[in-house]
């Protein structure tokens, strides 16, 4: 006995429920990253003013390693808007689940760099300018 190569109807409802399910999570996920998005005019202005008073890399008080750390923390943070509707656009334009799923992950990775980064700042600060 062969078996039908033909899925059966309830599978098909099965499959398009999942993939129902699976588009109402990833659209709650864009959901959730966007609402630092409505904060951020106020976060770009502390970031701006904070990217302004970095001092020179080669001054005695900051090590360049330091430097490199908070001039990091800073670029990933003002560029996550840009990383949020970059995949947002990317979400809504691909057709590929597989990709979409992954225009889902890079918002967490951006959110996820810049507080390792800012944790790592704040640890390494008291050691590096001892």
């Amino acid at each position: 006995m062969t078996e039908d190569p033909q899925p059966s109807i309830n599978q098909l409802n099965i499959d398009l429920v999942e993939k129902g399910k699976e588009k109402k999570i990833s659209a709650l996920h864009f959901v959730l990253l966007g609402l630092p998005i409505w904060i951020y005019p106020g976060i770009l202005f502390a970031l701006a003013m904070g990217l302004g008073s970095i001092q020179n890399i080669e001054n005695d008080k900051y090590l360049p390693l330091l430097g490199i750390i908070i001039t990091s923390f800073f670029v990933t943070a003002l560029l996550y808007p840009l990383v949020y509707i970059f995949c947002l656009i990317s979400f809504l334009i691909v057709k590929n689940e597989k990709k979409k799923l992954l225009f889902v992950k890079i918002p967490y990775f951006c959110i996820i760099t810049c507080v390792l980064l800012f944790l790592l700042w704040g640890v390494s600060e008291p050691f590096l300018l001892k």
